[in-house]
């Protein structure tokens, strides 16, 4: 599957609000005068007015600005006053031209003692980052999952072009197509991911292999697996003064590159870790 990142840069909004009594029929809340949707652009902030009415005193309304994602970006919290209408008057919401076009909902939530209810209003942004059309090559993104040498049911041979994991015995008549292995170091306990010329003088089950790979890699940072989306991007992250053909010790949510032995390179994210000589790793792998 192609990755693409989403990278949302709302600024601010804020809001400008006048209070009124109304007489309501009932105790429940209603909204009138939001319109279903709204433009925005880096330079045009979206405005939005309506007016939320309750049968009994409103004690908050809370502005939620939400993505394209469903993730909440910002959150605000606006008193009442005890009053029983609560008119929106000027609601800017300001992106940034980095923010991704795209649409976003303002959600209002008003609460009146132990009832509540929300309102949506669609914000339409153009003009900003176009985060869906990719410059380059686009990196393609799998999940593997290996395991330390004396896990029962998980191999330990990476084969980063596949890609794939392989047990000990298919590692065996494949050594040739293993670029890194995932073992348990006897020496000081740490879990580490090792070039298999390494390996071999740590685990028992590379034994009589015909190759063992010298792979070159090295940790990452100052990015997110996400964020890299393109082969070219990729590329920028290669630092071959900084590759080890030796072992790198790895925690959940560290950011590895790797040059395969095909000479492709490849970004390695731990998600995941259970520790130790029968522990195992999950892997995001995008190449």
């Amino acid at each position: 599957m192609s990755k693409t990142a989403l990278a949302s840069a709302l600024l601010a909004f804020a809001l400008t609000g006048c209070l009124e009594t109304a007489t309501q029929p009932d105790n429940g809340i209603s909204f009138s005068g939001f319109p279903a949707s709204v433009p925005a652009t880096p330079s045009s902030p979206a405005k939005v007015s309506g007016t939320i009415n309750a049968g009994k005193a409103l004690d908050s309304v809370v502005v939620t600005v939400i993505d394209a994602s469903g993730a909440s970006m910002t959150r605000n919290k606006y008193g009442t006053s005890g009053k029983t209408q609560y008119t929106v008057d000027a609601l800017d919401f300001s992106f940034s031209a980095t923010a991704c076009n795209g649409t976003y909902k303002a959600q209002f939530t008003a609460f009146a003692g132990t009832d509540s209810k929300s309102q949506s209003v669609d914000i339409s942004l153009s003009g900003a980052k176009d985060c869906n059309g990719n410059t380059g090559t686009p990196l393609s993104a799998f999940n593997l999952s290996a395991g330390a040498q004396s896990n029962a049911s998980l191999g330990s041979s990476i084969d980063l072009d596949a890609p794939k994991v392989m047990l000990a015995s298919a590692a065996r008549a494949a050594s040739a197509e293993v670029d890194l292995v995932y073992a348990n170091s006897f020496a000081d306990d740490a879990d580490m991911l090792w070039s298999p010329s390494s390996a071999k003088d740590n685990v028992t089950f590379m034994d009589n292999w015909s190759v063992y790979n010298t792979t070159q890699f090295h940790k990452v940072s100052g990015t997110s697996f996400d964020a890299v989306t393109t082969a070219e991007e990729l590329a920028a992250l290669w630092k071959p003064a900084s590759a080890v053909t030796t072992g790198l010790a790895v925690v959940a949510g560290d950011l590895v590159i790797a040059r395969s032995d095909k000479g492709k390179l490849v970004l390695i994210q731990i998600a995941s870790q259970v520790p130790g000589e029968t522990g195992s790793i999950n892997m995001k792998v995008a190449k």
